[in-house]
């Protein structure tokens, strides 16, 4: 079994590093390059091929004392180790009609839905969170070593992740995927690629975000998920399919039990700017397929590229666990819903109309202004024919935060206003200090003015969604 183990590791790692290259040049015209490079791939400038052709030197076809890529992939074939690319027969579009409606506790949910003809897995569950303004998505990829698992995983235990994404406001999707007894490693990263451009498709019937989506899995999953965060994008802006044109792009990724592949899966695609990630480590020292090192790896490369991430152990090796002995599921919902939540100044500039009542029963409808000036937001407040500049106008991750003072019945006021952004909405609390006595009240706001000013909510959603 260790031999078969051995075989299996080296030659789909093998496999994976050389096919992901020739695919990058392909997307860039140098299909021969790519191909010469693959064929150089031999045991005598590859480490995991000089490892094989110690162990199965039956794998050397000529004989000649070198185990070329070709002849290690020819031998794992052979012996039912790597799969072909076996096509499988489209099948037919799903009728609308024959998704089936569920519920998750007091969630919504759309079963099975097909996004996709390729392949017998290409389905999903949707949980669909309460609100009645867009909201973030995260999708979850299950484990089982490419070879197993399904999306019901994401209920495990009650589902006690899920519905605490649900509960902070956030949809979720959980995907079924191809095989490896059916495809290669890259043909299924791509099928998950195509079920985050497939829910961004659905945009309006499921009332999503198409600018805030993250994803997690375990295991498989989490190589899956970082996949599809860090790689190049698969949109084909000239398809005919509106789904094809769309992004697989993501704001937040998260990996439970890093397993081994990280280098060829996940590593080698990470570049500056890439999405934040979160990693939970639970799992033993002695577990080989998820030893810690590969999530002390990525998180070193995160660290090295400026990439934001969170390591959190727990217990079972010697990570650390989380602070104060805080629930890691929780701390992974924050770090989600702060980076989904994430403001830029498209989302804030334009006339904001506030309409609130304060503690003393007066009701109050100022008139804000934020524009965007040298890289930097500044805007101007207007009440009853009265103006002041606003003081420290900023985006601070999910919230917009501003202030100024004036005098209000002769007594010096200082007022800040901290709000969400939510499409065309903000709400949030508005604090005074009235000449040493504090307080605060609830407020909300509608953008008043559109234009050039569009959110980029609106933007995005029209450009993705390619209508």
């Amino acid at each position: 079994m260790r031999l078969f183990l051995t075989l299996i590791v080296g030659l789909t790692c093998v496999m994976a590093s050389s096919v992901f290259a020739q695919n990058e040049d392909e997307t860039k015209g140098q299909d021969q390059k790519s191909q010469a490079s693959v064929a150089q791939t031999s045991s005598t400038n590859n480490p995991r091929l000089k490892k094989l052709l110690e162990r199965f030197p039956q794998a050397d076809a000529n004989e000649d004392g070198v185990l070329t890529l070709e002849e290690a992939v020819s031998f794992g074939r052979k012996s039912g180790v790597i799969p072909g690319n076996s096509a499988n027969k489209a099948l037919p579009k799903q009728n609308p009609a024959d998704i089936q409606a569920s519920t998750f506790g007091k969630w919504k949910v759309s079963k099975d839905v097909q996004y996709d003809t390729k392949h017998e897995r290409n389905v999903l569950d949707f949980y669909q969170a309460d609100s009645e303004t867009p909201t973030p998505v995260v999708v979850y990829f299950h484990g089982g070593g490419f070879r197993g698992g399904d999306k019901e995983h994401v209920t495990r235990g009650g589902g006690k992740l899920l519905k605490k994404f649900l509960e902070a406001g956030v949809s979720v999707a959980s995907c079924n995927y191809p095989f490896l007894k059916d495809a290669d490693y890259l043909t299924i990263m791509q099928h998950c690629g195509r079920s985050i451009q497939f829910i961004r498709s659905k945009r309006k019937e499921w009332n999503i975000d198409p600018k805030n989506f993250g994803a997690y899995g375990v295991s498989a999953g989490a190589l899956i998920s970082e996949w599809v965060a860090y790689s190049p994008d698969i949109a084909k802006h000239d398809s005919k399919d509106p789904v094809d044109r769309l992004s697989k792009s993501l704001v937040v990724a998260g990996a439970h039990l890093q397993p081994m592949g990280t280098e060829a899966l996940a590593l080698r695609f990470m570049k500056q700017g890439g999405p934040p990630l979160f990693i939970y480590a639970n799992s033993l020292s002695s577990d080989k397929i998820h030893d810690p090192k590969y999530s002390k790896m990525i998180k070193q490369k995160a660290d090295e590229l400026g990439i934001p991430a969170t390591l959190v152990g727990g217990g079972r090796n010697d990570i650390p666990t989380a602070p104060n002995d805080a629930d890691p599921l929780d701390l992974q919902v924050k770090f989600f819903v702060k980076h989904l939540d994430s403001l830029e100044f498209d989302d804030v500039v334009g006339r904001w109309k506030f309409d609130f009542i304060s503690e003393d029963g007066r009701r109050h409808s100022p008139l804000v202004t934020l524009k965007q000036q040298e890289g930097e937001l500044t805007g101007k407040i207007t009440v009853d024919n009265d103006e002041w500049e606003l003081k420290g106008v900023k985006i601070d991750a999910s919230e917009l935060i501003f202030a100024y003072e004036k005098e209000y019945d002769g007594l010096p006021l200082k007022l800040k206003y901290v709000c969400k952004p939510r499409g065309e909405k903000l709400s949030g609390r508005l604090e005074y200090d009235l000449d040493g006595t504090l307080g605060d009240c609830p407020i909300e706001a509608v953008r008043e003015a559109k234009g050039k000013n569009q959110s980029k909510q609106q933007r995005a959603g029209e450009r993705d969604c390619g209508d």
